[in-house]
């Protein structure tokens, strides 16, 4: 009888402790993690998670809970060599078949989600930077 109590005592404060974390995680202001981390898996919108790019190991990711009238942002920056097949037509073709009307070059629209993906160069090597804004 003792064990039992023990064990339901220990198993609603591991609950309680685990869910105060969630809810820091989710409602704070800001976070920057890694992929496969709790973070990823909670914050990190399905259009991110499945980007039809290999190597994203390395990649940052970015979450800002939304706020007001403010949307929730999720962003995912990655290095990558440009040859081959350019990674800017990757990316338009996954949104567009993903059902993201195309605004303007880097810039689509789905639902309440907008993404914009921004690219810089230098010495061989591009970065890319995809935002998600999320209007609730």
């Amino acid at each position: 009888m003792k064990k039992t109590i023990t064990g339901i005592f220990l198993f609603v404060v591991v609950v309680i402790a685990v869910l105060a974390y969630l809810a820091s995680i989710i409602f704070c202001e800001s976070v920057t993690y890694q992929k496969g981390s709790l973070e990823y898996y909670l914050l990190t919108p399905q259009i991110i998670k499945e980007l039809p790019i290999q190597r994203l190991n390395n990649a940052d990711y970015f979450y800002s809970s939304a706020d007001g009238s403010k949307p929730s942002i999720s962003s995912v920056e990655f290095f990558y060599k440009t040859t081959g097949k350019e990674i800017s037509d990757i990316l338009s073709n996954y949104f567009i078949m993903n059902k993201y009307l195309q605004l303007k070059n880097g810039s689509y629209k789905k639902d309440f989600q907008e993404i914009t993906v921004e690219y810089k160069k230098e010495k061989g090597k591009t970065t890319a930077k995809i935002i998600v804004l999320e209007y609730l």
